[in-house]
């Protein structure tokens, strides 16, 4: 079983795994991938069908891996989820989300957040999705409109792995969607264009103060 979700409002952590796949280990598939960490405007929804038109409706991350780890374990799912280690689970504590040494990364203290991943690279759109001409107003890496510390609204699927080897609940991202600035996490970010004066053809930089 999977369940489509969407959750709004949410901080990206590690974006540049948006733009570029990497794998985790050697001879594993690269994938592409972010943190979204869940805040306190963060909302999740469900796509659910009804009457052939499909909505959105309001849940919670825990009712949806509850939901989906009950319909692939047989009525299971709390036991199931109790038992997994965290990399088996695609919702996790960001208290335990630390660097190598023993830091918890910035933004994640007392937070969950979300990783989801895609062996294709997913759609990132801006604010507005489409251009007047109804094309896809996608973003690129380039434009540094989205990375870690902003915020987005993020589409991806939950689904259960009963297999053994790779027994967990997981999400397969699908795209997310620019929302808003946030503080860069670590500092620095990409520069915008209200940084600097507009120096028009004859200015020279020791007129700048």
């Amino acid at each position: 079983m999977s369940m489509k979700l969407k959750v709004t409002n949410t901080r990206v952590g590690f974006a540049n795994g948006l733009f570029k796949a990497r794998a985790m280990e050697e001879g594993q598939q690269a994938k592409y991938g972010a943190d979204f960490i869940l805040g306190p405007d963060s909302k999740v929804f469900k796509q659910v069908e009804k009457d052939g038109t499909k909505t959105w409706v309001e849940t919670t991350m825990k009712e949806a891996q509850l939901a989906v780890a009950n319909e692939a374990w047989k009525g299971k799912g709390a036991d199931v989820i109790e038992d997994l280690e965290g990399s088996k689970k695609s919702y996790r504590n960001g208290n335990k989300r630390k660097n190598k040494d023993g830091e918890i990364y910035e933004g994640y203290e007392d937070a969950w957040y979300v990783t989801a991943k895609s062996a294709t690279k997913p759609k990132l759109f801006d604010r507005r999705p489409k251009n007047a001409d109804g094309s896809e107003n996608l973003v690129t890496e380039e434009l540094g409109i989205i990375y870690s510390g902003c915020y987005v609204n993020v589409t991806f699927d939950l689904y259960a792995n009963t297999q053994a080897k790779n027994k967990g609940i997981f999400a397969g991202l699908t795209g997310a969607q620019f929302v808003k600035d946030g503080d860069s996490f670590g500092g620095g970010g990409s520069a915008k264009a209200d940084d600097f004066d507009d120096l028009g053809d004859g200015a020279d930089a020791d007129d700048m103060s």
